[in-house]
């Protein structure tokens, strides 16, 4: 790491691409461990899951975002495993094989208005 902000709680770090800033959430309790110089190991994973179902129904659009968090203990090495999930229900617009892009009617910010 080449700079811990504490107030922030903002932690900078180099990698392959120059140079990463982080956030630490409340969720990171051993914080006040991480100090300028220490090595630490980001694995960012990105993963997505479609499952398309057919259905003539105009039912309820929705979008819901949950986030799960595993802690070290107090005593034990900072780690931190932060995993957030977000599962969309909506009409498929358009397909793009190619590109491998499939486009969404966002119904659920409409119903809100």
């Amino acid at each position: 790491m080449v700079k811990v902000d504490k107030k922030t709680r903002t932690i900078a770090f180099k990698n392959k691409d120059g140079e990463s800033k982080f956030v630490a959430g409340p969720e990171i309790t051993n914080f006040a461990q991480i100090k300028k110089g220490d090595r630490v190991n980001v694995n960012y994973e990105l993963a997505v899951a479609i499952d398309l179902i057919k259905t003539k129904s105009d039912g309820i659009r929705s979008k819901v975002e949950t986030n799960t968090v595993t802690k070290s203990k107090a005593d034990e090495k900072l780690a931190e495993k932060i995993s957030n999930q977000t599962t969309i229900i909506a009409d498929i617009v358009e397909v793009n094989r190619e590109k491998k892009l499939v486009s969404v009617k966002d119904q659920v910010e409409k119903s809100r208005q």
